[in-house]
């Protein structure tokens, strides 16, 4: 038994959110007295990970590998901790598992799953959804669409201004609900437009309960950060006939590495300059076919 269990990641939302898997198997499945997590990002976004601690002190620096000190396991779940291995999968699904799957055999220890085991899942009842179950249950029998907005952080895509899109695909498709994530620049004030802060109504970190909303949208589309990272969960990725429009650099970030696993899933591209005529075209041919079980 290990004294402690030390994670910590020195970057953003969706790195932590993206690896939590991980971290629920190691608790559950390596004994230690503690386990502990260090980063610089509101607690609440794992909160439903039982048994860990958070602690805002980091232990090493940003880019140690996983080691054993004096009887406590350090774990790095940034996506770089294994150079080698981040280069050849980008920020994927690949990435988290096979640096989880090499780092533990050096400790003796077997990782009895599967890459889509590290998918991320979420318990929307540890979160603050009530505003917006209600909310999604009054329009559960309308065409939705949930647009993640927000400026990219880390250089996957490129930033541009989402509101004339949104305002045209709102104009086109007036019988569609489009919920937006950010409201960034100026407010699309139509009355198919919601931006979900209206719907999740509270004043705190929004992220999974702007995924509780992506679960309930057919469609979904974002550039891999923010909103659009934390709707790569097992509920889009294997319930309902879902369509995901990633519009990013690299098709490996933009699906989570799925696509050769569930290609029919995805829509990639970084044609940025028709990003608004991609995200249509993908919309009239998804509703014109049956798009039953999403709810």
């Amino acid at each position: 038994m290990y004294k402690r269990i030390h994670f910590f990641n020195y970057f953003h939302l969706g790195d932590i959110f993206e690896t939590k898997e991980v971290i629920r198997w190691i608790v559950n499945n390596i004994p230690a007295e503690e386990y502990v997590y260090s980063h610089k990002n509101p607690l609440k976004i794992i909160r439903d990970i039982d048994g860990v601690t958070f602690d805002h002190n980091l232990p090493l620096s940003f880019d140690a590998g996983w080691q054993v000190i004096d009887n406590v396991l350090y774990v790095n779940t940034w996506y770089r901790t294994r150079p080698d291995i981040h280069d050849k999968h980008e920020c994927s699904i690949q990435t988290t598992y096979y640096t989880m799957v090499e780092e533990l055999a050096k400790l003796g220890i077997e990782f009895n799953g599967t890459m889509l085991d590290l998918i991320p899942q979420i318990d929307y009842e540890r979160f603050e959804i009530g505003s917006a179950k209600k909310f999604m249950s009054e329009v559960k029998g309308q065409k939705r669409v949930f647009i993640s907005n927000g400026n990219v952080l880390s250089g996957q895509s490129q930033n541009f201004d989402f509101d004339p899109i949104i305002t045209n695909l709102a104009m086109d498709f007036g019988d569609v609900l489009f919920f937006i994530s950010n409201d960034t620049r100026t407010l699309v004030s139509l009355p198919n437009v919601v931006y979900t802060k209206d719907v999740i109504r509270i004043n705190e970190n929004d992220l999974n309960e702007n995924a509780y909303i992506a679960k309930h949208c057919p469609i979904i589309v974002g550039r891999s950060s923010g909103t659009h990272s934390f709707s790569y969960n097992v509920d889009n990725f294997f319930n309902g006939n879902k369509l995901m429009i990633d519009l990013t650099k690299d098709i490996r970030i933009g699906t989570f590495g799925l696509q050769d696993i569930m290609p029919e899933r995805f829509v990639h591209s970084e044609d940025y300059a028709n990003a608004g005529k991609i995200i249509a075209d993908c919309i009239g041919g998804y509703y014109g076919k049956d798009s039953n079980g999403i709810d």
